[in-house]
């Protein structure tokens, strides 16, 4: 991923767009430097964050891979009680899979039209849910199915956590219309505590 963006940096400045190329500079220097902050934090351990700061870095990717494309991705939070926001903890990037899957529809949308991601935060039976509903690609012939096989990554990435002791789970459901959407809920238990290594 890292090295398409420098690739779309190198593009813009071959084409003498200096204002593009610095903008993409500065996104890109703002998230590497909030992940080295996060590295050097917690070296041996699971970095951890409030959803607030995982919802700010999540709002910063979506900026940087804007300035990038023509399909632009737009998210909406739904949040149920303020007090999660600020409160809870997960690991950092645990909403890494919603940025995944909205990068691979974005390719789909053939009208132009942006992609909506509806994210709805909510405590559900003592487990925090993020439920992300990614809308705006049209139903055709070469519209992508999303499931555990085409998107493994998504999934695996889910299981690390779950082998280091984290109550996690994920899940992916396709919705079929005129317009497609699937909605990716992943679920961490409220009160986990921290695993020691």
């Amino acid at each position: 991923m890292l090295f398409n963006y420098l690739t779309n940096i190198q593009a813009a400045l071959s084409s003498n767009d200096f204002v593009q190329s610095n903008e993409l500079l500065l996104q890109l220097s703002n998230m590497l430097r909030k992940l080295i902050e996060r590295t050097e934090e917690s070296p041996d351990t699971l970095s951890i964050v409030t959803v607030k700061e995982e919802l700010n870095f999540l709002s910063m990717f979506i900026q940087f891979i804007n300035l990038q494309s023509a399909h632009k991705i737009i998210l909406n939070t739904d949040i149920k009680d303020p007090l999660l926001v600020n409160d809870s903890k997960i690991p950092f990037l645990f909403l890494q899979p919603i940025l995944d899957l909205a990068q691979q529809i974005q390719g789909y949308n053939a009208e132009e039209e942006p992609s909506k991601i509806n994210l709805r935060i909510e405590l559900i039976d003592d487990y925090l849910v993020f439920k992300c509903s990614i809308l705006g690609f049209n139903s055709t012939d070469t519209s992508p199915h999303f499931n555990k096989e085409s998107h493994y990554d998504i999934f695996e990435r889910m299981e690390l956590l779950k082998e280091i002791g984290l109550p996690c789970s994920i899940e992916l459901e396709n919705h079929e219309g005129p317009s497609k959407n699937c909605s990716l809920i992943m679920k961490i238990r409220s009160n986990w505590i921290i695993p020691i290594a």
